[in-house]
Parts: C-alpha cells; structure tokens; sequence
C-alpha cells in the first residue's frame, strides 16, 4: 500500500483522498511547510501531495527543493497558484511533473492517477542519500535557505580567495547551486583563483540590463559554468564601472540569480568609496569579514567595521568573521576575539604554502586549509558536526576540535 501525506491546507481533498481506502494516508492535512519537512525527516512517504503557497517562512522554490532533498524519489503532485515559464522551468529540473491549478476541475481524479503512476529507481535511492543524511541530525530537519553572501574585508586579506574557498566548500560540500560574482573592480582576480578562461561577463549582463534585453535564460548563458559554480567574471576598468555600474544593476541582477542559485557570493573592493562595495555590502544577508590574524590587519578592521554599521547602517548580526592565513606565529582566536569582541568566528582559514601554484593556474584551490565548517553549516541552517580524524595530515594539532575529542574514538 502507498504511503501518501497530504499537505494542502483543503480538508475537501484530503477526506476525498483519504476516504478512497486504497492508500496509506497520513491521518492528518498537514498546513505549514515546516510541519511537511519535519514529517518528512521521520517518516518514509512514497507520495507527496502539496501547495507550494502553504504556511511558512519559506519561499516556494526553497520548500520544493527541501522536499527533494530529504526525500530525492518521492512523488510529489504540487498545487499551484501561479505559474510562469521561469518557474515551470524550475519544478521541471526539480523532477515534478504533476503540477495542478486547484481551481481545476477533476482534481480527485488527477491527484489519483499521478499517485497511480509512481515509480521509483532502487538505484538512484541508493546513490542520493549522502545529502539526506546531511540535513537529518536525531529525526529532525534543518531548513536551508538560499542567502546572499558579501565577502569584504581589509587591505589584502585575501578577500577573492576566501570567495573562491566558501563556493567550493558551500557547493560540494553542502551541494547547494552556487553563483560567484566578481565585483572586485580594482584587483578582480576571481578568474585567476579559480582557473577560469572566461570574458567580461558582468559588463555583458550590464549592457543586458541597460538594453532591456536581461531575462533568465540570457543570464544563465551569460554565466560561466564550471562544475556546480557558475561564474560572473569582470576585467574592465575602474572607470568603466563606476560609471555604467550603479543599483538597478544590482537589483536585475539579484532578482534572476536568487531564483535559480541557493548561494550567491560577491567579491566586493576593499575600498569604501566605491558605489559597488557599498550596494553588494547592502544586498547582503551575511557580510563575511576577512581579516589577517595580525594587528594592522585588525586595526584596520575595527575602522571599516564602524562605517559599515554606523554610516551605513548594516545590522552588526549580518557580520561573521573569518581569519585567514594563519600560522604558527599568528595571534590566536583568542586575543582576536578580545579586540573584536561583538563579531562571531565562523571560519579560519591556515596559510596555504601552496597558493603561488593556485594563482599561476597549477593547482587548484583546497578547502582542506579550512579548520572547521560547523559554523558555516550553521549559517545555512544544517547542524551538523564535522568530526576530524585523529591521523589527518592535515588536522592542526591546535585545532579546537581536535582537542575536544583527541580524547576519544573520533571517525
């Protein structure tokens, strides 16, 4: 007998649906999107019968993509109330066919067939449950959501390389589709980090926007694709971009990118003056803050951090931290956190000896250098533990981790 849950906030549908007696239907219509993923986190379901405007914090794009993520092979029939190409497009690549206007007529018998025509590949649900088990910790569910991520900082901290570093590790290692925008107009470098042979994408989709000519599908082949990233490559000139560039740009922009990527990363300019670092700081939901872990570097910090809150007003909750290039003679989180004690660590990054072969296009980058991705996880809402092997090469023995569990059996 199929297992069937009927999420549609439509107490006709669901006793029609359950009165049938030929399934085995979740004895209750279940009305917020959090309660269908938290049900679908315990619960195995063969079908899924739901709305995409239910209850919830959540947009619709993200609720299908969580269905599909905790549970890869289930067959959802998806209720609709407005339909576009884009979105169409989009419930298509997210494998549900079963899309229903619920001011159609017969929709008891089209619920019933799509439930009729479920089939499952016992292979494909062998393969896909490496992101299923990522999202599941002790039979609950950890919501995701999509986010725009700035990534600015002081003088030579190493801003492009800690945006190159968060895409690989945000899209491999939490498998979220993620978009890099080089905004760096000064020292643009997205291109060298991360081996791209590519053209000036950004003024392209600027020439785009201004022609009226930008929709999604202009977009995504603007965009430079290279494994799960895609790219949005710059190399014009300062004075170019200041003039051509400015907010209307940005908001076209981030309109059709934050429908189509979970995680969108822009490389800001060190310098405040610029129009560019101060609307890509303002779009953002996190701010990622590269400092160096030597004074300059955080004296400079503390500069830069008072403008962002006090003359542009950013809410201090959006800035997270990250300490990059570490060594064995630099300050420790410590006294970093003493001298900037309102600010959350959430990443710290070692000295990558290897990082000349990175820039001249040898190697590529290593996200291994990264120390702790717990609470980047927890930014994106997954709580999950990264727990360090005890005879990792790569594991630093000062690492915090490491000696919270040196003591016992860690895999």
């Amino acid at each position: 007998m199929k297992k069937v849950l009927i999420a549609i906030d439509n107490s006709n549908i669901f006793n029609e649906i359950k009165s049938q007696n030929i399934y085995d239907v979740y004895e209750r219509d279940i009305v917020y999107k959090e309660g269908v993923l938290q049900y679908l986190s315990q619960n195995d379901v063969d079908v899924i019968v739901t709305r995409d405007e239910l209850e919830g914090e959540m947009t619709r794009e993200i609720y299908v993509k969580q269905i599909k993520l905790l549970k890869p092979y289930i067959k959802v029939i998806l209720f609709v109330k407005q339909m576009d190409e884009t979105y169409l497009s989009f419930l298509y690549n997210n494998n549900i066919f079963d899309v229903i206007d619920i001011a159609e007529e017969n929709v008891k018998e089209k619920i019933l067939n799509g439930i009729e025509g479920i089939k499952k590949d016992a292979q494909m649900e062998r393969s896909n449950t490496k992101f299923t088990n990522m999202v599941k910790e002790d039979n609950a569910v950890n919501v995701i959501s999509k986010k725009k991520i700035a990534v600015f900082g002081t003088s030579g901290a190493g801003k492009s390389y800690v945006s190159s570093i968060l895409a690989s590790s945000i899209s491999k290692k939490m498998n979220m589709k993620t978009l890099m925008i080089d905004l760096d107009v000064e020292s643009p470098a997205i291109d060298i980090y991360n081996n791209l042979n590519c053209n000036n994408i950004l003024m392209d989709i600027v020439k785009d926007v201004d022609n009226f000519t930008l929709n999604r599908d202009v977009f995504e082949r603007n965009v430079h694709k290279k494994g799960k990233i895609s790219y949005i490559t710059n190399n014009a000139s300062i004075f170019e971009y200041q003039n051509n560039l400015c907010e209307k740009h940005y908001n076209k922009i981030y309109e059709i990118a934050t429908a189509e990527y979970d995680v969108i990363i822009s490389d800001t300019p060190a310098n405040v003056f610029l129009d560019m670092t101060y609307l890509s700081i303002k779009h953002a939901d996190i701010i990622m803050f590269v400092i160096n872990p030597n004074y300059i570097s955080i004296r400079q910090a503390i500069k830069y951090l008072d403008l962002i809150i006090n003359v542009w007003s950013i809410d201090k909750s959006k800035i997270k931290l990250v300490v990059n290039k570490i060594t064995e003679y630099s300050l420790s989180e410590s006294q970093i956190k003493a001298m900037l004690p309102d600010y959350d660590i959430v990443m710290q990054i070692d000295y990558d000896v290897g990082l000349e072969n990175v820039i001249n296009g040898i190697s590529s980058i290593n996200v291994d250098v990264v120390n702790d991705y717990n609470k980047l996880y927890k930014l994106f809402g997954i709580n999950k533990t990264v727990y360090y092997k005890k005879n990792e090469p790569n594991t630093r023995k000062n690492h915090f981790l490491y000696n919270i569990f040196k003591k016992e059996e860690v895999v």
